[in-house]
C-alpha cells in the first residue's frame, strides 16, 4: 500500500511540475499566441505540448523519485511515521505548484494575499 501511495505522489508530482514548467515555457513565448489563426495556434500549442512534455515528464519523473527517496531517509530521522513525511511533502509541493499556476495563469500572488489576510 505504502509504495502505491508514493508511485501515485511521484506521479502527480512530476506531472503537475511538467504542468507548471510548460506554462512558464507558454507566457515567456508570446510568438505562440500572435498568430491570427486559430487552427495554427491549436497545433503549435499541440506540437510544443508535445515535444517539452515528454522529455520533461521523464527528466522531472526521475528527480521526484530521488527526492522522494531522499525525503523519506530524512522523514525517518526526523518523523518516525513516513507517511506523515510523504503527506507532508506532498502537501508543500502542491501549495507551491498552486501558488506557482496562480501567478502564472491569472496574475494573482498567492503570498501577497495570504500576507494581506494575516496583517488585518
Amino acid at each position: 500500500m505504502k509504495k502505491s501511495i508514493l508511485r501515485f505522489i511521484i506521479f502527480s508530482s512530476a506531472v503537475l511540475i511538467t504542468k507548471v514548467v510548460y506554462d512558464f515555457i507558454m507566457y515567456m513565448l508570446p510568438i505562440i499566441k500572435s498568430t491570427h489563426n486559430p487552427y495554427y495556434d491549436v497545433l503549435i500549442g499541440m506540437l510544443l505540448q508535445v515535444i517539452l512534455f515528454l522529455p520533461l515528464y521523464n527528466l522531472i519523473f526521475s528527480f521526484s523519485e530521488k527526492f522522494m527517496d531522499y525525503y523519506l531517509k530524512i522523514g525517518k530521522k526526523t518523523i518516525k511515521q513516513e507517511i506523515i513525511a510523504i503527506a507532508g511533502g506532498y502537501l508543500v509541493l502542491l501549495i507551491i505548484v498552486f501558488c506557482l499556476l496562480l501567478k502564472l495563469k491569472f496574475g494573482i500572488s498567492a503570498l501577497e494575499q495570504l500576507v494581506k489576510l494575516v496583517s488585518r
